[in-house]
């Protein structure tokens, strides 16, 4: 009786133990269910797979290294919220970059050269020389480029706002095109004002166009800090100060400072294309006019206009002094058309890199898709800007003779007038 009752007693422990046991296992099942779930979703996306500290899976072609706010905080010892950079894409994006930042590099270098031996030419200081301040500028900030996007398809993981390198060389390529930006915006001015010297007096000109250096240098020093700060993000990683606060605020700030930096730079140079355009239209009404007189009259002109001149055996045999002018003239309209075009394509350009700042700004899901936005941007500037700077200086490629200087002009148009004050 008495083993009959200890086998009971052993018999319902090991079910009770068993039953422990039971209740154990289904405990940690559920706790690691529970762990499986607790993927981020926030702000800035939803995870639908992570492992079992809540960190992201991204695999192989796809990374939390997106650029100022940055989706991997593993080296910080925290997780990847989200998969926000698909690394193929971001790759190319910036080899494109490389591509755009070579030709823009040579092609402003080949500039710069040519201004720098024609101030030499004129025993002009060429650091004097405005033009080639601009290419100077212009090449330093297209290497710059060059530097970061090579950094960036080196590693996926380097990253502006975060890491020292690629930081350096955006916050350089930004400030350097702020400056040149406004150097441009200064020289339409000038060459806007010179064309009224006769009115207005060197010494009115000279003024106006300080005063518009002025501006331009406060609106730099100004907006420097803010263009700078993907910089300052970088320090503040390197000192280990890290913040995914400080994150956010980085690239509010930027975005700010480069929208506000670009709708003024824009609008300065868009007055100064307008000043420019009006100014060489009255020239070229001028340069009309004395084609119309020098011709015998207006319908001397509209004989010309309907082809009397029109083709180009016909015009060699025009009076030297008549195809001084008309030279002149042709000149003029080039130059405009050129302005025009130019200053059209880098107000179209700087627009969109505002709304592509501006929306996805307005929208925190979208703060950790800047790895995207970035590439594009630069390439349209390189595009729409440097490259239409570059090609704005351009030598002509007409067969015409060299333009005569103004004062040859108003000789072979006094020339011209005088046998018909004779004849009145």
């Amino acid at each position: 009786g008495t083993h009959g009752k200890t086998l009971h007693l052993a018999t319902g422990t090991n079910e009770v133990i068993k039953a422990r046991r039971g209740a154990l296992v289904g405990t940690d099942m559920n706790a690691t269910a529970a762990l499986a779930r607790a993927c981020y979703s926030g702000m800035y996306g939803t995870c639908h797979q992570c492992d079992l500290a809540g960190s992201c899976m991204c695999g192989t072609s796809k990374s939390g290294h997106s650029d100022m706010i940055t989706m991997d905080q593993t080296r910080w010892g925290g997780i990847i919220y989200v998969c926000a950079t698909y690394d193929p894409y971001i790759t190319v994006a910036w080899a494109i970059n490389i591509c755009l930042a070579c030709i823009n590099s040579y092609l402003c270098m080949a500039r710069c050269k040519t201004h720098w031996l024609k101030a030499l030419k004129k025993k002009q200081r060429p650091l004097g020389n405005r033009i080639v301040r601009i290419f100077g500028l212009l090449s330093t900030s297209s290497v710059s480029l060059l530097g970061l996007s090579v950094a960036k398809v080196a590693s996926v993981s380097s990253l502006i706002g975060i890491d020292f390198v690629p930081s350096l060389f955006f916050s350089l390529h930004c400030v350097l095109l702020m400056v040149v930006l406004a150097s441009h915006a200064i020289h339409l001015t000038e060459g806007a004002l010179s064309t009224q010297e006769s009115t207005l007096g060197r010494t009115r000109i000279r003024e106006a166009v300080a005063r518009e250096a002025r501006y331009m240098l406060l609106l730099c020093g100004f907006c420097s800090p803010f263009t700078a700060v993907p910089m300052l993000g970088a320090v503040t990683v390197v000192a280990g100060l890290h913040s995914e606060t400080f994150e956010q605020i980085q690239l509010l700030l930027f975005n700010g400072g480069v929208v506000l930096t670009l709708v003024l730079l824009l609008l300065s140079l868009s007055f100064g294309s307008r000043r420019m355009n009006k100014s060489v239209a009255q020239s070229i009404a001028a340069l009309k006019g004395s084609l119309a007189i020098a011709g015998g009259g207006v319908s001397a002109m509209a004989e010309q206009a309907r082809g009397a001149y029109g083709t180009p055996a016909e015009k060699q045999y025009r009076p030297a002094d008549l195809q001084v002018i008309d030279d002149e003239l042709e000149k003029l309209e080039r130059m405009q058309r050129k302005v025009q075009t130019s200053t059209k394509k880098i107000l179209l350009g700087g627009s969109f890199v505002i709304l592509m700042l501006i929306i996805p700004s307005c929208m925190p899901y979208a703060w950790n898709r800047f790895s995207y936005i970035f590439p594009i941007n630069l390439a349209v500037g390189q595009i729409a800007y440097t490259y239409q700077v570059v090609a704005s200086f351009a030598p002509a490629k007409h067969a015409s003779p060299a333009v005569p200087a103004a004062s040859s002009v108003a000789t072979a148009t006094a020339n011209l007038m005088r046998p018909a004050t004779q004849s009145v």
